[in-house]
């Protein structure tokens, strides 16, 4: 990515994400609690192999010596634990890709420890803990480096949006950065992104005050469409869904009665 971005294309696949990445918030306290749990989902699968990295049988060998050498375990650990405190503190989507900046200091800390003597039992631990995980991940029975084909169709959800939405603004929560790459490096809608229903209920009666007779379209993901919907009912606008193709909609928004 860095050769591709240092060729200077028109659309910066580091820049992107830099931009979509950094939310400029912390979590409110609701999230707290089940943002917890979602990353747990995640992190057990890193659980088996750290007991696993830990009791490997290894070669006896010299220790680091040094002040540096062994400054180095709490910097493995602070980074480690900072990472996990911002990813869980910060609105960022739970996804397990996230992990990945993590296994280099973990494989670094694990591997710092003293040489320990491998015995007969640890081995076979070692071998009991990586059996279940192998296994499930064999018969494709773990999520892990997979969305379930939830992004499916964005590259042709962005395309129509690109086309049939010319110049309109569309607001958006769920669908980020993947859509804004889709829609390309002159995206030819403006897409808004707001926090929750909400805050989009407010956003867009502050826009039909300025644009009376108005238009503004929201895009998320069809199955997840109910509770924003309802929402926008409540607070007193009008819905027409525009577009549906089973994993993607669009939905008109505009003032009751406008």
């Amino acid at each position: 990515m860095t050769l591709w971005d240092a060729s200077g294309p028109p659309l910066s696949v580091v820049g992107q994400g830099s931009q979509n990445y950094l939310p400029g918030r912390v979590i409110e306290a609701g999230e707290a609690w089940p943002r917890l749990r979602a990353w747990w989902s995640w992190g057990q699968y890193l659980l088996p192999w750290g007991v696993l990295l830990l009791l490997s049988p290894r070669r006896r060998r010299r220790a680091p010596e040094g002040k540096g050498a062994r400054r180095l375990p709490p910097l493995f650990a602070a980074y480690v634990g900072l990472y996990a405190v911002l990813h869980w503190l910060l609105p960022l989507h739970v996804y397990d890709r996230y992990l990945l900046p993590l296994l280099p200091a973990l494989a670094l800390w694990l591997a710092w420890h003293p040489p320990t003597r491998a015995t007969p039992l640890c081995a076979a631990l070692a071998i009991a803990l990586s059996l279940p995980l192998a296994w499930a991940a064999g018969q494709g029975h773990t999520p892990l480096a997979s969305d379930g084909g939830r992004f499916t169709g964005i590259d042709v959800l962005a395309e129509h949006l690109n086309t049939a939405y010319a110049g309109e603004v569309v607001y958006d929560h769920d669908l980020g950065w993947s859509l804004g790459y889709y829609l390309g490096a002159r995206p030819r809608i403006v897409l808004v992104w707001l926090a929750d229903p909400a805050a989009l209920v407010d956003y867009a009666h502050g826009e039909f005050a300025q644009t009376p007779g108005a238009v503004r379209y929201f895009v998320t993901f069809q199955a997840e469409a109910a509770p924003w919907l309802a929402a926008f009912q409540a607070g007193g606008l009008h819905v027409q869904q525009t577009y549906g193709d089973g994993q993607f909609a669009i939905y008109a928004l505009s003032e009751q009665g406008g």
